[in-house]
């Protein structure tokens, strides 16, 4: 492969993570940027045991004020991309690197999808311009895609965490997020055990994952 990096982003507002592939030295990490409001002590100490690497992001100003909540988007924004942009920073060491995004799903189409979309584009403005990379460097699969790659596009979240866990995948050989799946330290206590809820931000650095697998299976 010609790139050093390859580095996928299963973006959203309230819970971004990113799976970074370094091909020099074959190390995988996992990067998970959740807001305070969703994630607690014991499942972020889960996860750094796990060897993710965890930045708490704060949670976004609430108002009421038509200008003032375009204003507090605007800068969240900002404040969450150069989060990320300066985190990656301290892994990614030059601009031999290629970005995969999941792009958005515009089935269905309301206020905060349109937030989302603009986030969306403008980690990708950030990415370019922080790495010194060009657009070309930055990919977009649909959700649908990456499912189609893992096995079926009709896969829902818990199909494809379990896909995660039962992996041979070599990027995977050692790994202690997927360690700790198969050990079940991040499954919610339930009364129904046919069925498994998953702790934030689990489903995200899954996804990151398989969507990494998709953009290194394209290159």
């Amino acid at each position: 492969m010609n790139k050093k990096y390859f580095c996928f982003f299963d973006f959203s507002i309230n819970s971004t993570a990113c799976s970074l592939y370094n091909y020099k030295n074959n190390k995988l990490i996992f990067f998970s940027f959740p807001r305070k409001k969703i994630i607690n002590n014991n499942i972020v100490k889960n996860l750094i045991d796990s060897d993710v690497v965890v930045t708490i992001i704060d949670d976004k100003i609430i108002t009421n004020d038509q200008q003032k909540k375009e204003i507090a988007n605007l800068m969240d924004a900002d404040y969450l991309m150069n989060i990320i942009c300066n985190k990656l920073s301290e892994y990614i060491k030059d601009n031999n690197i290629i970005f995969g995004v999941e792009g958005i799903s515009f089935g269905s189409f309301g206020n905060m999808q349109i937030q989302l979309a603009g986030y969306n584009y403008l980690l990708r403005y950030m990415l370019k311009n922080y790495f010194n990379i060009t657009y070309d460097d930055i990919l977009v699969y649909s959700p649908r895609y990456i499912k189609r790659n893992v096995g079926s596009g009709n896969y829902n979240k818990n199909m494809m965490i379990e896909k995660f866990i039962n992996s041979n995948n070599d990027l995977l050989i050692d790994n202690k997020l997927q360690l700790a799946l198969k050990n079940g330290i991040f499954v919610k206590k339930s009364h129904n055990k046919d069925s498994k809820t998953y702790y934030k931000p689990i489903d995200d650095l899954i996804d990151s994952f398989w969507g990494l697998v998709a953009l290194m299976n394209n290159i």
